[in-house]
């Protein structure tokens, strides 16, 4: 700084100012140009340890999530990495399918973040209390001790629900996984209760997964059976993908034949044939909500927990 300083013929207060991104009304933008300029001409490069020592910040935040495999967890971590690095901070993930408290405790720790946002681990949240990192959670659930932004599904499936008995379905099937046939929550919850209130049959197509594969698997064998339903509720919009491939190999028509209904509102909805009708996640509010909790706590540790609940909402297009 000292070398920059002079080169530029500012104070050394001044070069500290504009490279840590500060805002000053005494700071011209011709100075703060001079400044940068000056700071690339001599080859300045910041140490991020050093100022992590010196600051007590490191500008990384931490991303935890189970997986990446789905669509809609990938758009909601580009989401959250466009917000944070938009501050100028850095996103560091970690992700893990057999993700635990106890791996994580070991993992974070022991590395500089200035926060965490965990995504659909709520247990896991509540088992990192003695933590003094900021966190936040994002999912279907709140949690007991950290900020969160929980998503209500409920309402979106009744609706979803009502519009497919509006149509005349009668016998409608949940499209799911195994794991989710005991821990489905809201999509499960709105489904049982909906047939058990129209006195209609529960019927599942149960997948062992819910990749496009799996899926597909799934509906290939239940034609092979011969006993479709007249209408496909899918857990989430990748298993509707692969529902939707097998259908039409078979030469069965959406929604003539079969109508279908998707979760999560993924980029590729809009353009599958036909357009897939789908529960919609407030999905970029709710990246802006968490961001918006984590800055605030970072900033002040010991305020009180912030929470909100976000509804999602049903979209009809063609295929229902």
């Amino acid at each position: 700084m000292r070398d920059i300083a002079a080169a530029a013929k500012v104070s050394q207060t001044t070069v500290s100012l504009v490279l840590n991104k500060r805002e000053s009304s005494f700071i011209s933008d011709v100075t703060r140009d001079r400044v940068l300029t000056t700071a690339r001409e001599l080859g300045y490069r910041p140490n991020q340890i050093a100022r992590a020592l010196a600051t007590g910040r490191t500008n990384i935040i931490g991303l935890w999530i189970r997986s990446l495999h789905s669509s809609y967890y990938t758009q909601l971590v580009h989401d959250l990495d466009e917000l944070i690095t938009t501050s100028s901070y850095s996103a560091i993930i970690s992700r893990n399918t057999a993700i635990s408290d106890a791996s994580l405790m070991q993992e974070f720790p022991m590395m500089s973040v200035d926060g965490i946002i965990a995504v659909d681990i709520p247990e896991i949240i509540d088992n990192f209390n003695g933590s003094q990192i900021p966190i936040v959670s994002i999912g279907y659930q709140s949690t007991l001790v950290a900020d969160s932004v929980a998503i209500e599904l409920l309402s979106g499936t009744i609706e979803a629900m009502q519009h497919l008995y509006d149509s005349g379905r009668r016998r409608i099937a949940l499209l799911i996984d195994g794991p989710c046939r005991t821990g489905g929550g809201d999509r499960m919850d709105g489904y049982l209760s909906f047939m058990r209130e129209k006195e209609l049959p529960v019927e599942f197509i149960t997948a062992t997964g819910q990749s496009h594969l799996e899926a597909y698997e799934a509906i290939r064998t239940r034609i092979e059976q011969g006993s479709l339903p007249d209408a496909v509720f899918c857990f989430n919009d990748d298993m509707a993908l692969g529902a939707s491939r097998a259908l039409h190999a078979a030469g069965v028509r959406i929604p003539e034949d079969v109508a279908l209904v998707g979760c999560d509102n993924i980029e590729e909805c809009p353009y599958m044939e036909p357009p897939l009708s789908t529960i919609v996640h407030p999905r970029k509010e709710v990246c802006l909500l968490a961001w918006e909790f984590l800055q605030k706590r970072i900033a002040d540790p010991d305020s009180s927990k912030q929470t909100a609940l976000l509804n999602a909402r049903f979209i009809a297009r063609q295929s229902s």
